[in-house]
């Protein structure tokens, strides 16, 4: 009788222990199978933000490589053909003039690629905020085109804007220049002006307007030009924020960043 309860006690803690073995060797697979889940979407995650930061980068040296192939170039082929001129001329007050002119044109190519440069170069955030770099940048843009460019910013203590790192205020930046730089070549304006303000959530939009004669953005983007609106669209997706761009033919347009509270830290 002893030993059939010691067979029926050892069964059952044989019994017990392999129900315990099966549901830790369940649990284990579940918790492996749910970290593998998290580590492949954290992986496709990574892999979707290096593919949007590589295109924007792609984006960043078209813009840059046409820019250049559109001023610098054209303008160095300008010059060239001056100094052609200049050596099959015999006439030395003809001469002299052309000589002077060359010099001029010389020295406005010389400008233009210093613009360039210090369009390239981001503000140092270090000793200055997004406020004080936005606004020298449209005062700079304003001078530099002619277009009346103003920026309304109307923040309160509380309202002022937390967002601390860099490159979130770089990319900020970088849309709010391109937005300018495309009012600049397509628009024809003769004033712009950004807007920046806080949302009742605790969101920042920022607006970027004009005068101009507008465009159809849907047949823009079909049609493969204005790299920078891709650029722009792609910096918001980085940030986690939305971009908006309204425009109708001889409506002018607007440029709309709007950044969720979630997306400033």
């Amino acid at each position: 009788m002893e030993a059939q309860d010691f067979s029926a006690g050892a069964y059952y803690t044989l019994l017990s222990a392999l129900a315990f073995f099966i549901f830790l060797s369940a649990f284990l697979v579940y918790f492996l199978s749910k970290e593998l889940k998290k580590s492949l979407m954290r992986e496709e995650e990574g892999s979707v933000y290096s593919r949007s930061v590589l295109l924007a980068q792609e984006v960043e040296r078209m813009r840059i490589s046409r820019e250049l192939h559109d001023t610098i170039a054209q303008d160095l082929r300008y010059l060239s053909l001056s100094m052609n001129k200049i050596s099959k001329t015999q006439d030395s007050a003809k001469r002299d003039n052309l000589c002077k002119s060359a010099a001029d044109f010389h020295s406005e190519l010389i400008k233009k690629v210093r613009d360039i440069c210090t369009r390239l170069v981001p503000p140092d955030f270090r000793f200055q905020g997004l406020q004080d770099a936005l606004c020298s940048h449209c005062h700079d843009f304003g001078v530099k085109t002619g277009i009346d460019c103003r920026i309304d910013i109307d923040l309160s203590e509380k309202e002022k804007l937390n967002i601390t790192d860099a490159e979130k205020l770089l990319q900020i930046f970088r849309i709010v220049q391109e937005a300018l730089t495309n009012v600049e070549k397509h628009a024809q304006a003769s004033e712009a002006i950004v807007i920046l303000r806080c949302d009742s959530d605790g969101g920042i939009s920022i607006g970027i307007s004009d005068d101009g004669k507008g465009f159809n953005p849907l047949k823009a983007g079909k049609k493969g030009f204005h790299l920078g609106i891709r650029g722009m669209e792609e910096r918001a997706a980085l940030l986690g924020g939305k971009l908006e761009i309204k425009s109708e033919k001889g409506e002018g347009t607007l440029v709309r960043l709007h950044l969720p509270k979630g997306a400033q830290k």
